[in-house]
């Protein structure tokens, strides 16, 4: 019973007040569970992109009810094509927008010269909190799990997402549009190889967030279903 009610009075009083800010992730990949038969040429590739990987970094804008995820601009546009690729992996590309009013998540995607708008409910994810936690950068961090379809899975299965939040900073958001849970997502793995990191939080006031209007509103299943065709032609 103590322990519960420890974490009921965990997730009501959060560290951090002021709800606006930037966050700033960075992102690594662990290749070694699909590299076991590669061959030296892949291996070669994944180390590249491993080096590539580590240049990445994100930012988190976010507010009492609102947030957005993306590239830094200053690698938005990189001519390094391993750079470019890297980003590609893991969901890294577009712009990821949550309303936590409304409870809605939106990724914005270029594919085929077409602007994409994939919108979902956040109550799709419907993540299990486990009994896990740890100590992470000073925060503690409890572990929550998930199954989702990612952008440009031709199958449309859902792989594992795993989150580790800490309720001590009170924004329900975190890194690739993922958010809903009881505090700040602090470490984010997709698959069981990408892993978004938090690296920096300012609590400073931001410009106001826009929401993504632009774009052809598709479901994901519909979204891979159009990249599918597209590929093949």
């Amino acid at each position: 019973m103590k322990k519960i009610i420890l974490l009921v009075l965990l997730f009501s009083t959060p560290l951090f007040a002021q709800q606006t800010g930037t966050a700033t992730y960075k992102k690594k990949a662990d290749f070694q569970s699909t590299q076991s038969n590669s061959t030296t040429k892949s291996k070669n590739m994944n180390e590249r992109l491993q080096k590539s990987i580590k240049e990445l970094e994100y930012q988190l804008l976010f507010n009492e009810t609102e947030s957005v995820f993306f590239i830094k601009e200053n690698l938005k546009h990189s001519s390094n094509q391993w750079v470019g690729l890297a980003n590609t992996m893991g969901n890294g590309t577009g712009i990821k927008y949550l309303d936590f009013r409304k409870g809605e998540r939106i990724q914005k995607k270029e594919f085929g010269g077409k602007t994409f708008l994939i919108t979902e409910n956040l109550e799709d994810l419907k993540w299990k909190i486990t009994k896990e936690s740890k100590i992470m950068d000073g925060y503690e961090v409890f572990k929550a799990i998930t199954k989702a379809i990612q952008p440009g899975s031709s199958k449309n299965q859902p792989v594992d997402i795993t989150a580790w939040f800490t309720p001590q900073i009170s924004i329900n958001s975190g890194p690739v549009g993922y958010g809903g849970l009881p505090g700040l997502i602090v470490e984010l793995t997709i698959d069981n190889i990408f892993t978004y990191y938090l690296t920096e939080i300012n609590f400073e006031a931001i410009e106001d967030i826009k929401k993504p209007t632009k774009g052809e509103v598709v479901t994901i299943k519909e979204y891979n279903k159009a990249g599918s065709t597209m590929s093949s032609k």
